[in-house]
């Protein structure tokens, strides 16, 4: 989507990954560099992001429940990815979702209001990628995951998770009071493995570029295969 009232993202417009640290993020941040964008990459523990060892990402350490630390990780952005969730807080989280969400919402409006509020593509970004991510700053009127318990399931079966998803994009399923799965529509599932797919060969011609292959026989892969294994186990 492309909001016209504000100016689109520049193709060197520096590009934060809030939330670097999981699946998400930490596929995504490879994926950006490849295409060639600056990024920055944001999570609560610093120390974690530096054990991806990215080269070229600068890294800073945020959490969008405290508000003093947004700006920092916010200043000089073209386009904000937010994929942090707060499930691991228990049955209170969707309320966390929301304060942290609209949290980041003010911050980005303080940063850049022009922007604020807004979802489009990256100019010359895969699509699948887009199409899987929200983002340039999160819309605090955006829906926020719906809460289903293990007794609705029991009780009203899949209606429970339809009643769910028409109020919010995903479900999440807590069972003794704690969040254990999340459910999602097909569609939106699809779309995850698109950006998954695509991460893949992302790094895929990154090692190819970099001379990280071997060409060699079935039988003799095989066989090198056995060798690495044993070694790594002692063998």
């Amino acid at each position: 989507m492309h909001d016209s009232a504000a100016p689109p993202p520049r193709e060197d417009g520096l590009v934060l990954v809030f939330g670097a640290s999981g699946y998400i993020g930490t596929n995504l941040v490879p994926a950006l560099l490849a295409a060639g964008r600056r990024v920055r990459a944001s999570a609560r523990n610093r120390a974690v992001l530096e054990g991806r060892g990215w080269e070229g990402v600068e890294l800073v350490e945020a959490d969008a429940l405290r508000p003093e630390a947004l700006p920092a990780a916010l200043a000089g952005v073209e386009v904000a990815y937010y994929l942090v969730h707060s499930m691991g807080a228990g049955p209170g989280f969707p309320a966390l979702e929301r304060e942290a969400a609209e949290g980041f919402g003010r911050a980005a409006e303080t940063a850049d209001p022009a922007r604020a509020g807004t979802q489009r593509a990256l100019p010359g970004f895969p699509r699948a990628v887009n199409r899987a991510i929200k983002y340039t700053v999160i819309n605090t009127q955006e829906r926020v995951m719906a809460a289903v318990t293990a007794n609705d399931l029991k009780t009203r079966g899949v209606s429970a998770l339809e009643e769910a998803l028409s109020k919010a994009d995903q479900a999440v399923i807590s069972v003794r009071g704690m969040p254990r799965y999340v459910a999602l529509r097909i569609e939106d599932y699809d779309r995850l493995r698109e950006a998954e797919v695509y991460a893949a060969w992302q790094e895929a011609r990154a090692d190819v570029e970099a001379g990280r292959y071997a060409a060699e026989t079935v039988d003799v892969h095989m066989a090198r295969l056995e060798e690495e294994l044993a070694e790594k186990s002692g063998r």
